[in-house]
């Protein structure tokens, strides 16, 4: 795993974290919402340029999923925007092999696991823990 492009995840999960600190909690669940149906499009993206047919569909089918989960999380809980951004660390890593299905850049898969593990951990805590709520 390359170690800059982690660090900048974590970098930007915190900022991310931070800045929903100044949301009330059913604006950061919507604006964490948009925000992971823009992730999950991210790999079409790639899918595109990679050019195979398979690819692309296999991508929109997952960023489908991932994009009804984050509505999920507006609709019925939070904690289908949890899952769904700790979910999408483990489809970064399955891009991380070799062999892998979209053709995507090499520092992206380590910057996109780490944000979303940091960010849905710290979602997590920000819109469950009563203390801060």
């Amino acid at each position: 795993m390359h170690a800059l492009p982690a660090i900048w995840g974590l970098i930007f999960a915190s900022a991310t974290i931070v800045v929903h600190l100044s949301f009330g909690r059913d604006t950061s669940v919507f604006v964490a919402a948009l925000l992971m149906g823009m992730i999950a499009a991210i790999y079409v993206g790639f899918a595109i340029i990679d050019g195979r047919v398979s690819t692309i569909a296999i991508e929109s089918f997952v960023a489908l999923a991932f994009a009804l989960a984050a509505l999920g999380g507006v609709l019925v809980t939070p904690w289908f925007l949890v899952a769904a951004l700790a979910g999408h660390a483990m489809w970064d890593v399955l891009h991380h092999r070799p062999g892998r299905l979209a053709a995507t850049p090499l520092w992206y898969v380590p910057y996109c696991a780490v944000y979303d593990l940091i960010a849905a951990a710290g979602l997590g805590v920000l819109w469950f823990e009563p203390v801060l709520r």
